[in-house]
């Protein structure tokens, strides 16, 4: 990704309501995938670039983590590049070491744009550098 494109990000969440909200909210600056599922989120990772992950942490039947593990082993330039939603305050630390953030939910929009928007800069400045 430069500087003149539009990062693409893709949000995988088991809740359409909250996948089109997410899409409204991220769409105005930034290109937007969605998926419901650990297997869609893979799918579509496997078809196009992808410069930021947001996830729920709980995806019915799976958990994020199967996400991550795919990730690490076949996207590993996004490793850092994951934003992970949760509702559980009692979340393993060692999750941190695989995400950009961890959010707690209830999620504010506006936060989670800035949280977007300071993962999308540093992916930029690093890039540049």
């Amino acid at each position: 990704m430069n500087a003149d494109t539009t990062a693409t990000i893709l949000v995988v969440d088991d809740e359409p309501l909250l996948l089109e909200l997410f899409c409204e909210v991220l769409s105005d600056d930034f290109h937007v995938c969605l998926a419901h599922t650990v297997d869609e989120a893979k799918q579509v990772l496997a078809e196009q670039p992808i410069d930021l992950v947001i996830s729920d942490y709980n995806l019915g039947s799976h958990r994020a983590d199967t996400l991550i593990a795919w990730i690490c082993q076949q996207q590993p330039q996004l490793v850092d590049k994951i934003i992970l939603l949760t509702g559980e305050y009692q979340l393993d630390p060692e999750k941190q070491q695989y995400t950009y953030d961890i959010l707690y939910k209830p999620i504010q929009m506006d936060h989670l744009l800035t949280v977007v928007n300071a993962c999308i800069e540093q992916t930029r400045s690093f890039t540049h550098d």
